[in-house]
């Protein structure tokens, strides 16, 4: 019986390879103009640091509404960010989680309400009140 599980769990890397893929780290600076974020009509592209020895290395992201958000934040333009997530059969990387670096310590990106005390992850008006959310960066423990 053992062995019909060992041939099971094998067919399915072999159709899911994606999946039976290692998650991997990346870091660097988002390319943009200086002080600016990245504009909304242009792919998200990362200029590597300190990954695998690649410095420089460009890296195009791919990630869900909320991760586009807040890497198109003009207030953390021109922070250093880490990835983790997996490089895709077309090479671009797609994003699972992402948090800012601050004298090389991960922080997490939220956005708060004050007033209506909610926090979301992506930039703008609260979905109550609709004040404008305060961002953070919550250091990982």
């Amino acid at each position: 019986m053992a062995g019909v599980s060992v041939v099971a769990a094998a067919l399915l890397c072999a159709v899911f390879p994606a999946q039976a893929g290692e998650v991997q780290i990346i870091r660097g600076r988002l390319a943009a103009e200086a002080g600016q974020a990245p504009p909304e009509d242009k792919p998200l592209v990362l200029i590597s640091s300190r990954t695998r020895g690649d410095n420089g290395k460009k890296v195009t992201l791919a990630g869900d509404e909320f991760s586009e958000g807040q890497l198109r934040d003009p207030r953390l333009a021109g922070r250093e960010w880490e990835f983790e997530g997996k490089f895709a059969a077309d090479g671009n990387f797609t994003i699972y989680k992402l948090f800012t670096l601050k004298e090389d310590k991960r922080h997490r990106v939220t956005y708060y309400c004050e007033v209506c005390h909610i926090y979301t992850h992506e930039p703008g008006r609260c979905m109550c009140c609709q004040d404008e959310t305060e961002l953070q960066e919550i250091p990982e423990e």
